[in-house]
């Protein structure tokens, strides 16, 4: 797998394209290891694609609920581990 840099990132565009590659046995050809951008709104939605590219498959349910406000938990990456399983 190569790893991509992505440096004054923007919303993000530049990494979804290296990240919808895939290689002949369907695995991601590139990973993102970084991004990089300093404008506000940009970053909150690169921040989000990021969070959303690790769900190949959609974001789980707790997700949905967390946003509709059903859920008292603190959803996210704790620790490193992933709080939505």
């Amino acid at each position: 797998m190569i790893k991509i840099v992505d440096i004054f990132a923007g919303p993000g565009g530049l990494s979804e394209g290296f990240a919808s590659v895939t290689d002949s046995h369907a695995k991601p050809a590139f990973t993102v290891v970084l991004s990089v951008e300093m404008e506000r709104f940009a970053f909150e939605i690169l921040k989000l694609r990021t969070f959303f590219r690790q769900f190949p498959t959609g974001a789980p349910a707790s997700y949905y609920r967390h946003l509709r406000g059903e859920s008292t938990r603190r959803l996210g990456l704790v620790d490193g581990v992933n709080a939505f399983t």
